[in-house]
């Protein structure tokens, strides 16, 4: 940057320096870091990166995004499975009337997975969507609401109509 002074009755008899960009041009490119905070601000230059140094970055960052990308999908709930000919086939089934335009469906999906972990291994936990023609017949046939649950025995035999919104206190019960 060049510096020049200001003629002494501009300032009312005080000499200030003003600074103009130098326009010479840098042979490095250079970019203001992104931590400034922690660097003081400074300028850092940008070296050349050879193109095996590069390719190893992608695959890096490729490899980091994948795993991060499949321990999220490890961690996500598996569905419930919607196949209503499970009921009386020697284990006791829990199903829930789901409407996806209701929120007491909704709610009562969070309580069941909420047990879900007592419930999976004795219990065979299944899904009525009233969106499909199947569940819809079988709602119709038991008289259930949406957000219901419907307690069977392991012979296939209703044992009770739950009322929305059954606690996961109340569902985990179930299991013993």
């Amino acid at each position: 940057a060049e510096a020049a002074e200001a003629p002494a009755g501009a300032l009312g008899g005080a000499t200030a320096v003003m600074y103009r960009p130098s326009r010479a041009r840098r042979s490095v490119p250079r970019l203001t870091c992104p931590f400034s905070v922690c660097f003081g601000g400074k300028v850092v230059a940008q070296e050349p990166v050879s193109a095996g140094a590069r390719t190893r970055r992608v695959a890096i960052t490729v490899g980091m995004l994948s795993a991060l990308a499949a321990a999220v999908w490890c961690l996500l709930p598996q569905p419930y499975p919607s196949d209503l000919s499970r009921i009386g086939q020697g284990r006791p089934a829990l199903v829930l009337v789901y409407d996806s335009d209701l929120v007491v469906s909704g709610d009562q999906a969070a309580e069941l997975d909420a047990a879900r972990d007592a419930l999976q291994p004795d219990v065979e936990v299944l899904v009525a969507d009233t969106g499909r023609p199947d569940a819809a017949r079988f709602v119709a046939q038991h008289g259930a609401r949406p957000g219901m649950l419907l307690h069977f025995d392991a012979e296939g035999a209703l044992i009770e109509r739950l009322s929305p919104v059954v606690p996961a206190e109340r569902l985990r019960q179930l299991a013993d």
